[in-house]
């Protein structure tokens, strides 16, 4: 992905900002590069192909089983509102689920998601253990990563003039240190 990839000193600031929106948010959580996420709940595929509610951390606080090679979509409990068009989130596998053997499916967040019907961050979650494997509720299932694009777009006319100052103001430095989250 092209633009900056956001560190945590400038996820607090975009935080503070209300540019990225993180409910429950904890600083123990942040990486230098990434926040972690959680499950609350686990959703299993009926006979009939309806996804319902087999898990909820929220209610029960106890480990859910995975059947050997079975599927189940989790939803973190951790909500992620986008409120920039040109801030991007990436989702990575968190490295604990190598070791318990489950494969993660995720995608990337921009600022439609979560902008409306209160959405939730999901992801699928496959055991490629030939047994039973668990899913707790401290477990990090994955990572979310930032990227600020503000200062690489490719259509000039998105760019409003206190950027274009911004832009040529670093040309005039003879660098590009990539967007200042401390200037208002």
């Amino acid at each position: 992905m092209f633009g900056n990839l956001v560190n945590n000193t400038q996820l607090k600031e975009l935080i503070k900002s209300k540019t990225i929106e993180i409910s429950d948010w904890n600083d123990k959580l942040m990486s230098l590069v990434h926040y972690s996420l959680h499950p609350q709940t686990i959703k299993t595929r009926q006979a009939n192909g309806n996804w319902v509610t087999a898990h909820n951390f929220s209610e029960n606080n106890n480990p859910y089983s995975v059947p050997p090679n079975g599927y189940v979509i989790v939803t973190v409990k951790e909500r992620v509102k986008l409120n920039n068009d040109f801030i991007v989130g990436e989702f990575l596998p968190a490295s604990n689920l190598i070791e318990q053997g489950f494969g993660l499916t995720s995608g990337k967040i921009d600022k439609k998601y979560g902008t409306t019907n209160n959405e939730v961050v999901v992801f699928g979650l496959k055991n490629h253990l030939d047994s039973h494997n668990e899913i707790r509720s401290d477990m990090r299932i994955a990572h979310v990563s930032f990227y600020d694009l503000r200062g690489v777009s490719g259509n000039p006319g998105e760019v409003n003039e206190e950027e274009l100052l911004k832009r040529a103001l670093r040309i005039v430095r003879a660098y590009d240190d990539g967007p200042n989250y401390g200037e208002e």
